[in-house]
């Protein structure tokens, strides 16, 4: 990677990976030209790929720092196991389904640099094929909580805990101050990460970065979306490595911690409750598109 020079801080990244090795390579192979003008370091936590992925970046990649967990620590836990090693200034989180664009990554330092009373900035997410990504939310509501654990947004967009939730009518093509950005990419100061002590390891994986998210603007800083940085993100390209009911329990486990954490206790017990319905209808699904596979034939649930 570019070495940063004296005059402007230097660029932490850091990337947890987990059986994507093709989707890594990819990643760091963008990262260098990100990272200018300024520069920076790539630091690379693997959660225990059996993949040949750590073994590909340090063959491809000799100038990236790799940490070899041993295990699936989960998205916050390997972030943070990342964070002793990083001598920047800036702090970038860089998901490995992702390929930034050229001084993508310098750009989200220089606002940092620019507004002290910035917290977290994050770029403007892209397809595959160019498209917009939305990228920016409201915080979760119980009632918007409710709808997606019941799957029930994919029908009900238009309902205005949903509508708020996905910060419909955001315009994407200006700057903005936001509630919460997804995760894929996300820079802070590093005075920020110490002061915050990284994520909130007890979010194994997702509503790790609404959280912290949330602790940012609790610490009286903004989070704020810049256009002008683009970073393409092949979307739930790393989740489907994973069980589809095992991520369903999971996702519902970290958005129960999420409202235990930072809500009324008969919020979070409404939503451990309505979990288990979500978690039973996966498993229903599941085990249908198993029968399917065995008969030879697709499955389908027809809406009532």
């Amino acid at each position: 990677m570019t070495p940063s020079s004296a005059a402007a801080p230097a660029i932490s990244v850091i990337i947890v990976t987990f059986n994507g090795r093709d989707l890594v390579r990819a990643c760091l192979a963008t990262v260098g030209a990100a990272l200018a003008p300024r520069g920076g370091e790539v630091i690379v936590v693997d959660n225990g790929s059996a993949d040949g992925t750590p073994e590909m970046i340090a063959a491809e990649f000799p100038d990236v720092r790799l940490l070899a967990t041993g295990e699936n620590l989960g998205f916050a836990a390997g972030n943070n196991r990342g964070l002793p090693f990083a001598g920047g200034d800036v702090i970038v989180f860089l998901n490995p389904d992702t390929e930034p664009a050229p001084g993508s990554l310098s750009r989200l330092a220089g606002a940092l640099d620019a507004d002290p009373t910035l917290g977290i900035v994050g770029p403007r997410l892209v397809n595959g094929d160019g498209s917009l990504q939305p990228s920016v939310r409201g915080f979760p509501s119980v009632a918007a909580s409710v709808i997606v654990l019941l799957k029930l947004h994919r029908v009900s967009r238009w309902l205005p805990p949903v509508a708020r939730y996905d910060a419909a009518g955001f315009d994407y093509d200006r700057p903005g101050d936001v509630e919460q950005l997804m995760g894929a990419c996300l820079a802070l100061p590093r005075r920020v990460v110490e002061r915050l002590a990284g994520f909130d390891e007890r979010f194994w994986m997702w509503f790790e970065e609404v959280d912290l998210c949330l602790r940012v603007r609790q610490a009286g800083l903004r989070v704020r979306y810049l256009p002008d940085a683009i970073v393409l993100h092949r979307l739930n390209q790393s989740a489907v490595l994973l069980h589809s009911v095992f991520t369903q329990r999971r996702y519902a486990d970290s958005l129960v911690k999420f409202f235990a954490k930072h809500h009324p206790a008969w919020q979070a017990g409404l939503l451990r409750s309505v979990a288990w319905v979500g978690v039973a209808a996966a498993q229903v699904v599941q085990a249908g598109r198993r029968l399917g596979d065995r008969s030879g034939t697709k499955y389908r649930i027809r809406s009532t």
